[in-house]
């Protein structure tokens, strides 16, 4: 009899921590087992690359100039509002813009060599190289020009890059 009992214990401890395989119905709606057996936590490379991007991002960002990494630092991370900045540090409104301006244009340039570097890897959005934007923005301003000029006499015709 001790050994049944045993085997029964054994056996409801353990069966208790099994996941059917087969679908459950929550309600109205039915969730399939393959759904509920998907870990939806990061992946080991997702972590090691979220905290290689968050390491190269402090980096950069210790290199933008005080000022400019200040506003930085209270307007992205600390999440203040631009006029809580303006009062932490005794500046105008429009000081602080222009600070949050430069200093995510600074970071901006240190970090396009890393995102064109890893980027595709991460899902990240690649940077437009300058020599290709400076041609993009010519050949959107020969087509205003040609849309302008054709819009005198005929159809207006609007050219989107």
């Amino acid at each position: 009899m001790h050994e049944a009992a045993n085997r029964r214990r054994w056996w409801f401890r353990h069966k208790a921590q099994e996941t059917p395989i087969d679908a459950v119905t929550a309600g109205e709606c039915e969730i399939p087992g393959e759904e509920r057996l998907v870990d939806l936590g990061e992946s080991p490379f997702e972590k090691f690359a979220h905290t290689e991007v968050r390491a190269t991002v402090d980096q950069a960002l210790r290199q933008v100039p005080e000022p400019y990494r200040t506003a930085l630092i209270l307007r992205d991370l600390e999440e203040m509002s631009y006029e809580e900045i303006a009062d932490v540090l005794s500046i105008s409104l429009g000081t602080v813009k222009s600070r949050i301006t430069r200093g995510r244009d600074a970071l901006r340039k240190k970090l396009a060599g890393y995102v064109r570097e890893v980027g595709p890897e991460l899902g990240l959005l690649v940077p437009v190289d300058e020599r290709q934007n400076g041609a993009n923005q010519s050949s959107r301003e020969s087509s205003r020009e040609s849309s302008r000029e054709g819009s005198r006499g005929g159809r207006e015709v609007e050219v989107t890059p």
